[in-house]
């Protein structure tokens, strides 16, 4: 039940989905419940309730149709994709024979043969013990959704003219992009896990978001005034007037840096005391090579080379993979291009490899994948080393964990040389070889992996995932997940002396890279090189320009003191304030 009539501010923590803060009136969502009572029928009425789910099905196909333009129009054709995926599963003849089978073997009306046949397909992901398969279901579960309202020829509620916050117990792409036709500041959602298409979609927009609220939907009024705080991950209810003064100054501070963001693009990205550290993107799609340049990147620190696999069921040939790579390459010269090796496995589920695991996070997945699939690794290798012929291409293994795995990857890459060489093909002899450490045995074997590679690359997503044991994509646990955890921050710093004890440049690529509350931490550890998303690539390099090394320093001395995520926050959240490092 809501609370009604309270007025009391209520704070609720969450995850932090998508950057920002926003704050105004909440216009609270619940699923529409088209559920109806089953229903069976005379056979005379078989063939208007096979039309009936006929037409049901095109009118969901056009709703997606016009949601997919619209998305392209807000995020790009990539973004889109996700919406072409829900289409093709309309458009297959499979899905609506069984419809019309389940009319004529039963005796169902519409509604009825259309939940039985979605189930089916919505059953086994839900009970997957893979998260990322779990969120596949909500997908299902909105085309479900989406085709009884177009059954039943109810319109869809996403009509408000006002700037509102959105409250709702769970999140489709589809209502991401309807919503965001209107004046949507922000999004607070009960459910939802990080990967989710919504979250991602948020994300591209610039639309701040916390999810995993749990309770944000049952103690929310529509009307009432609320803040989003997309980078805490804190939405506060009913906001008393010194929480909003304090927010109001908070964005405010935020709008000013941003104006004068612009100003620094073309500046390095050194400390006050000229310390300078190497600031890049990350790249899930080429186009955002363009963003990333404007913006000063000195390279990128990552490419997720599986995005590639997305939406189709096969991987890449060579020549595919090699001009794609030689496009980066060419387009960051003479900056570095990080080519990750597919990562896939775990919560990246990709149509061209189909597999099925009891614990796919502990399973095969990365590199340890890659070294079972020779055929796959090297075909990408191939690609990779012609493509770095003009030598500003290096070559990133993710979940390394253990040095035998790096002997293993090296061995093949040898032997690839080996056949380029033969093929009289040009490529780069001297490719560096970087490990990507994101589990606590390679952390906690870092001098050796550095030992072995040319570089170290920190993925904070996965270290804190596997350090804490939270499936950070798991929206019942995912409070739990907590990058500034001590254990989590101490392992970095082992990591960072350890690679420099052998002389080894150590990098950060995962979120807190991005995370301005961080910058200086990782500063005064001793990092070398961030890697961050395109959109917080003048952020951070406000942040370091900000700070001094023996500032930084001291702040990281201090925090490795702190025995609590919630005090390490506290302090840093009071430094920042205090230093204006936004």
């Amino acid at each position: 039940m809501k609370l009604q009539n309270d007025t009391s501010e209520i704070r609720l923590h969450g995850v932090p989905a998508s950057p920002g803060i926003a704050f105004g009136p909440a216009i609270c969502m619940y699923n529409a419940k088209t559920d109806h009572e089953r229903k069976t029928i005379p056979e005379s009425d078989v063939p208007t309730e096979i039309l009936r789910a006929t037409h049901a099905f095109e009118r969901t196909q056009q709703e997606l149709q016009k949601i997919k333009q619209s998305a392209q129009m807000r995020i790009g054709a990539a973004g889109a994709m996700i919406f072409e995926a829900q289409i093709m599963i309309l458009l297959d003849p499979t899905l609506a024979s069984a419809v019309a089978e389940s009319i004529k073997q039963k005796s169902l009306d519409a509604e009825s043969a259309v939940a039985d046949e979605f189930a089916k397909l919505e059953t086994p992901l839900r009970a997957s013990q893979d998260s990322r398969m779990r969120e596949r279901a909500g997908d299902f579960a909105d085309l479900r959704q989406r085709v009884l309202r177009n059954l039943q020829q109810e319109r869809t509620r996403f009509k408000f003219e006002n700037e509102s916050v959105i409250v709702a117990e769970s999140l489709s792409p589809a209502d991401a992009i309807e919503l965001s036709n209107n004046r949507v500041l922000a999004f607070a959602i009960d459910g939802g896990g990080l990967t989710s298409h919504a979250v991602i979609l948020a994300r591209s927009m610039n639309i701040p978001a916390v999810i995993g609220l749990r309770t944000a939907a049952n103690c929310t009024d529509t009307g009432a005034f609320i803040i989003v705080d997309g980078d805490a991950g804190i939405v506060i209810v009913n906001p008393t007037p010194e929480t909003r003064k304090t927010y109001e100054l908070k964005r405010e501070r935020i709008r000013l840096l941003t104006e004068r963001l612009s100003d620094i693009a073309t500046l390095p990205s050194t400390t006050t005391d000229s310390r300078h550290i190497i600031l890049e993107a990350n790249l899930d799609r080429e186009t955002d090579i363009a963003i990333a340049r404007r913006a000063g990147a000195e390279g990128i620190g990552l490419v997720r080379t599986e995005m590639m696999l997305m939406n189709r069921n096969d991987f890449p040939n060579e020549q595919e993979q090699y001009l794609y790579y030689k496009s980066l390459a060419e387009r960051m010269h003479p900056h570095w291009v990080t080519i990750r090796v597919f990562d896939i496995g775990a919560d990246k589920i990709i149509s061209a490899f189909p597999y099925d695991e009891q614990n796919p996070a502990l399973g095969k997945r990365g590199t340890r994948l890659l070294l079972d699939n020779e055929n796959i690794f090297i075909t990408q290798l191939r690609a990779i080393l012609r493509a770095a012929e003009h030598r500003n291409v290096r070559l990133l293994l993710p979940m390394i964990t253990s040095i035998e795995e790096i002997w293993e990857a090296q061995e093949i890459i040898e032997r690839v040389k080996s056949d380029l060489r033969r093929d009289k093909e040009p490529f780069d002899r001297h490719l560096p070889v970087g490990v990507m450490v994101e589990v606590p045995s390679a952390a906690l074997l870092a001098r050796g992996m550095a030992n072995e590679s040319d570089f170290l690359s920190i993925g904070t997503n996965d270290l804190t995932q596997y350090t804490l044991a939270v499936d950070r994509t798991n929206e019942n646990i995912a409070h739990i997940y907590e990058e500034f955890h001590p254990a989590v921050l101490r392992l970095i710093m082992e990591i960072i002396t350890a690679g420099h004890q052998e002389e080894t440049t150590v990098a950060v690529c995962g979120e807190m890279a991005g995370n301005t509350l961080a910058t200086a931490l990782l500063a005064g550890m001793g990092i070398d090189e961030l890697s961050v998303a395109t959109s917080r690539l003048l952020p951070v390099k406000s942040a370091i320009r900000n700070v001094s090394m023996s500032e930084a320093e001291r702040l990281t001395r201090t925090i490795l003191t702190m025995r609590t995520a919630r005090d390490v926050r506290a302090y840093l959240n009071e430094w920042r304030t205090e230093n204006d490092a936004t």
